[in-house]
């Protein structure tokens, strides 16, 4: 097992002293490096000054460095009359989510087109760590999920649900049913994956969905993620 014990811009180094070029390091050692110079001069003067304080306070520094980076951007990034916009998160995965809420409040206010972005954030997490046992199921027991009546405009619309089991080893087959109506039977859910399309659903109420596990199934139902979405008219196509 290789032992790094020190890095230096582009390369590590083991405790032999032999030296590795780094091509598996991620996003900030590939345009920063390890222990660059500078970045390691700002660290030193930042910790003898402040250390793990709270968000809830403000530090010019931060609102220094958003005006910088915004100064840095393409084009007209005004969002909703607000102007520069720039949300600092300390994850790529926070950063993207807080794009897709940004970018749905916006495509509502200024084109009328509703979208439903819906993204799991740390999901797998929260229900291992939670108290709550609501939306937890037994291998033998089904899987409910639902949602309230939505802000959507009088239309008929599509539900498409994604499936893929990677424990190949077992056998994973369970009953869909949407608002009580049967819809799949005896869905088989593999590695390669599968997708169930609810066609023309109107979205009128409370919405049910329950994969209830068939005779044989060693394991519980699961759903990778769920679209709904809407078939516009353009003329003579659509």
């Amino acid at each position: 097992q290789l032992n790094i014990v020190e890095g230096k811009m582009q390369y590590l180094f083991d405790e032999t002293g032999r030296r590795y070029l780094d091509a598996f390091a991620r996003i900030v050692t590939v345009s920063c490096g390890h222990c660059h110079p500078d970045i390691l001069n700002a660290v030193i003067e930042q910790s003898k000054l402040l250390q793990h304080a709270t968000t809830i306070y403000l530090h010019h520094a931060i609102a220094d460095f958003a005006e910088a980076l915004a100064s840095k951007m393409p084009g007209n990034l005004k969002v909703m009359g607000k102007g520069m916009l720039v949300i600092i998160s300390d994850s790529g995965k926070l950063s993207f989510l807080t794009f897709c809420n940004e970018m749905h409040r916006y495509d509502l206010q200024h084109s009328g087109v509703y979208d439903i972005i819906g993204k799991h954030e740390d999901s797998v997490t929260c229900i291992e760590y939670s108290p709550e046992t609501d939306y937890l199921t037994v291998s033998a027991g089904p899987l409910d999920l639902q949602w309230l009546a939505l802000p959507l405009p009088s239309s008929t619309y599509y539900i498409a649900l994604y499936f893929a089991d990677d424990r190949a080893s077992s056998r994973r087959a369970f009953d869909i049913s949407i608002n009580n109506v049967p819809y799949v039977r005896n869905l088989s859910v593999t590695p390669s994956g599968v997708a169930v399309f609810a066609t023309k659903w109107p979205l009128d109420g409370l919405t049910r969905l329950r994969f209830t596990p068939v005779n044989g199934s060693d394991a519980s139902p699961l759903i990778n993620g769920g679209e709904i979405f809407d078939v516009l008219s353009l003329g003579n196509s659509a």
